[in-house]
């Protein structure tokens, strides 16, 4: 089979990696990566590198770092539709597109250039369980830009585009899912990415990787950091009280606490908490905590406001693994119901207060 995988994050990376590792080494896969952030994500930690440059699995890998139809050179689309047609097709027909989202109008876009009228989409994380729907402003928007597009283009409207949330497509035919049984809305067909899967993969990926040895030598707790603070749904003063009492938690429990930094977190902000909490371990490690998990087995919790992380521990790590999210803690504005539904209904602990924290962290002696 001709198999095109279209992914902008490194979870959905991980899913793609996966499935297409373990499909069987008579498909032709073509690796799409799209991310407007720019090309180096995909080089940031080892599994990351490894499973975007693989070329055991991937036959083909196109780094794509601006979209396609921009609306800034609208001059350039018809030309820049040729020319990523060519590109899909180079190798024939697409018998399967998998998408890591189907809410972008660009990732839609690709499946009709690449020939087809149908996808299955990849796990993107809590939002391939449920998510929210777009406005009716933005779903005029999406509408109005499709028609230009296409118009421009000169490309005939032959899929369903979704003009709602992640994972409503009507031109879906599966979704390949590490947590099927979470799903809170409607599947065509919903395929278990199983855990003999994942650790058969982890198994291949995992042996390349530095052992950090102080997060390897001693029972472990992560805090997975976010951008909480920076977007000014937690506070400062708010966050940094919590790390110190996980730190205290941490020491009477007799666990090091370890703080994995998020991609995206202020700098200065991270400086600081090295500074003010130098007891605390900061790992700066850049693969996905689902790699982490699996390769550290003295990992015992993750922690963290509310991280799709939290979702998988337990598919991923080759031990038992307690998860527990802190968003219920404090006030946080905008909180999306989705997540705290998801979250509870995956097992993963959601305290009310410190001291159901603290009962959390010491159970895990």
């Amino acid at each position: 089979m001709n198999n095109l995988f279209v992914v902008r994050t490194p979870l959905q990376l991980l899913s793609a990696y996966i499935i297409a590792q373990n499909a069987g080494t008579e498909n032709y896969n073509h690796l799409m990566l799209l991310n407007p952030r720019g090309a180096a994500i995909w080089h940031k930690g080892y599994s990351i590198n490894k499973m975007s440059n693989d070329l055991a699995v991937w036959n083909k890998v196109t780094i794509l770092q601006h979209r396609i139809a921009r609306r800034s050179q609208l001059r350039k689309i018809k030309d820049r539709l040729a020319d990523m047609r060519a590109l899909l097709t180079a190798n024939g027909p697409t018998d399967m597109v998998y998408l890591g989202a189907d809410r972008e109008f660009e990732n839609q876009l690709i499946v009709q250039l690449a020939g087809n009228s149908s996808y299955a989409r990849l796990d993107d994380g809590v939002w391939s369980y449920a998510s929210p729907d777009r406005s009716v402003l933005a779903k005029i928007e999406f509408v109005l830009w499709a028609k230009i597009v296409h118009l421009l283009g000169g490309i005939p409207r032959t899929m369903a585009y979704n003009l709602r949330g992640g994972g409503y497509g009507k031109a879906a035919v599966a979704d390949y899912l590490f947590k099927p049984d979470l799903l809170q809305r409607f599947s065509p067909k919903a395929v278990q990415i199983g855990q003999d899967l994942i650790h058969k993969t982890m198994r291949t990926l995992v042996p390349g990787m530095t052992t950090d040895e102080k997060i390897a030598g001693r029972k472990s707790i992560v805090f997975l950091g976010s951008t909480h603070v920076d977007k000014q749904q937690v506070s400062f003063q708010a966050e940094t009280a919590l790390l110190e009492y996980l730190y205290q938690a941490a020491q009477r429990a007799d666990i090091q606490l370890i703080y994995k930094p998020h991609p995206f977190e202020k700098k200065d902000k991270l400086e600081y908490y090295r500074q003010r909490l130098p007891e605390i371990y900061f790992a700066d490690f850049a693969d996905p905590i689902e790699v982490i998990v699996y390769k550290y087995a003295n990992i015992a919790a993750l922690l963290a406001y509310s991280s799709s992380g939290l979702l998988y521990a337990d598919a991923f790590a080759d031990h038992n693994i307690k998860t527990i999210a802190l968003f219920d803690l404090f006030a946080i504005r905008d909180k999306d119901p989705y997540v705290n539904n998801i979250l509870a209904a995956a097992g993963v602990e959601i305290p009310t207060n410190y001291q159901s924290l603290l009962a959390s962290i010491s159970s895990i002696c």
